[in-house]
């Protein structure tokens, strides 16, 4: 009754409700990681002519795949025994030698050192052995060889473990999953006996093991479909599906593709239970090629790419039977512009610049879905 005699909750008459029916006032809001501030009193509001129903959902319709990671170097560890402490000779020798890595990652458009205010995914510091070190809040294990502060070519080799790991993580974080796709393309892993798991959800095979990676397609349009193989090695592969090495395998609308993976333990002692991620990539209109992504095993050479995918992802482009004109059979999907900048030479800085992101639009008629299994010895 108080909230009533107020008249500070009455509605308007019907006049004017009828005159700003379709009359929206609309606040674009930045959702990005920011320091929230209160709109200013004098911000202009824009007007929004269409109507909008009430109740409509508001939704994030792109994310961002960061390519260039941020470094942290922890040169603070204290004098102690503890794993996280360093003995009394190397806790005066952790600034100089983490200011060796600093130079030789300098001009680098992968990794740069983080700023004030900005949060880092990898840290590098020296541990008990003297040895540099690369954690992800803790140390990663299996980086080997060990990289000793003395050796005069460790902060170069720091720096492209770095490298790596950050491109092994840009082709981890790509993601669609807003894609309309997303409801066509149906990704199930099998056993051998290509029946379910007791626990989908925590997938855990031995070593040696078949495994069923099944793909299905439920829409009413083809899809092109590829599968990398990201690897416990930090190495990224291309299944081959079905014996073709083309960049995409061609899945027609309500078709089912199975395919039988073996899965392994590297043959090293210091692995005794791996995570293997199974990543399928799938467009609808136009060609893409997952070679750009490709990776060796960390510390062994990549082959410079230059313009080699593109250059073959050209001839199927183009139909072969036409000897006059090159009429082009398929364009190219905005997927392969992105795969481009990720898959960048090793010696080439990422095309995107250190304070950007790739923003990814779920129009572009693509999608991923990824698996994670447990390997065990």
């Amino acid at each position: 009754t108080l909230l009533m005699n107020s008249g500070k909750f009455r509605l308007p008459g019907k006049k004017q409700l009828y005159q700003n029916a379709d009359t929206w006032a609309v606040l674009a809001v930045d959702v990005t990681e920011s320091p929230i501030e209160r709109p200013k009193k004098n911000s202009e509001l824009t007007e929004v002519k269409n109507k909008l129903d009430p109740g409509a959902p508001a939704i994030m319709v792109s994310a961002p795949v960061e390519l260039i990671q941020r470094i942290r170097f922890t040169d603070d560890k204290v004098e102690g025994a503890q794993e996280y402490e360093l003995p009394p000779n190397w806790v005066g020798r952790q600034t100089e030698a983490l200011a060796r890595v600093r130079r030789a990652m300098v001009d680098n458009g992968w990794v740069v050192e983080e700023k004030e205010g900005e949060s880092a995914l990898y840290q590098v510091a020296i541990d008990r052995e003297g040895n540099y070190e690369i954690c992800k809040n803790i140390p990663i294990a299996n980086l080997r060889p060990l990289l000793a502060i003395d050796d005069p070519m460790a902060p170069k080799r720091v720096v492209d473990r770095l490298v790596h790991l950050a491109r092994y993580q840009a082709v981890e974080s790509l993601d669609n999953s807003s894609s309309k796709l997303a409801q066509v393309l149906e990704v199930e892993i099998l056993g051998e006996d290509k029946q379910p798991f007791p626990d989908p959800q925590n997938l855990t095979v031995q070593s040696e093991d078949i495994i069923c990676f099944r793909l299905s397609n439920k829409g009413t349009q083809p899809l092109k479909v590829a599968v990398l193989d990201m690897e416990p090695t930090w190495a990224v592969s291309q299944i081959s599906i079905g014996g073709m090495e083309e960049p995409f395998f061609p899945l027609e609308k309500g078709a089912v593709k199975d395919v039988l993976l073996q899965l392994r333990v590297p043959d090293d002692h210091a692995y005794e239970k791996t995570k293997e991620t199974i990543k399928v990539f799938a467009v609808q209109r136009g060609l893409a090629d997952l070679r750009w992504l490709t990776l060796p095993p960390l510390d062994e050479p990549l082959e410079a790419r230059g313009t080699q995918p593109a250059e073959e992802l050209d001839k199927t482009f183009y139909n072969e039977e036409v000897t006059r004109g090159m009429k082009k059979t398929e364009e190219v999907n905005p997927l392969n512009n992105l795969l481009k900048m990720i898959g960048a030479d090793l010696n080439k800085a990422s095309e995107a610049t250190r304070s950007a992101s790739i923003v990814v639009d779920p129009s572009q008629e693509w999608v991923t879905k990824q698996v994670q299994i447990i390997v065990e010895r």
